[in-house]
């Protein structure tokens, strides 16, 4: 499955991330996995929090930030997982998300590339 972090110096990420999501239809199971299935049949899942011992997964780089301004500092970030199929829907749904938390976040692409969650190019993303 395609899938990008969603990584932020906020522990806060997940929770915010999940009601952000809850408030745009998603549906959320008692193990904090949230789903949300837009007019096209697309679905988007947010798993929350990485677990640390898959720290490896994000935080090791090097990793290209794209855009200005300086990424997360990975040594006490916190990372989340999701799934999408599709570049151009992760992106539109993480810039549209990016203002209702509470600080910046960054979305890791599959080619190690750091996007201000706010400002990610649908056309160039990977995942």
């Amino acid at each position: 499955m395609k899938g990008a972090f969603l990584i932020s110096n906020d522990p806060r990420l997940a929770e915010e991330t999940t009601t952000a999501l809850a408030k745009r239809g998603a549906r959320s199971s008692p193990d904090g996995v949230s789903q949300l299935r837009d007019d096209q049949g697309r679905l988007f899942t947010f798993y929350g929090q990485v677990e640390p011992s898959q720290r490896w997964e994000w935080q090791d780089g090097p990793h290209h930030v794209e855009g200005d301004g300086v990424g997360p500092d990975l040594a006490t970030a916190t990372a989340c997982w999701a799934e999408c199929r599709w570049e151009g829907w992760l992106a539109d749904l993480f810039r549209a998300l990016a203002p209702e938390l509470s600080a910046p976040a960054w979305v890791l692409d599959n080619n190690d590339v750091l996007w201000p969650a706010d400002d990610i190019d649908p056309a160039r993303i990977s995942l």
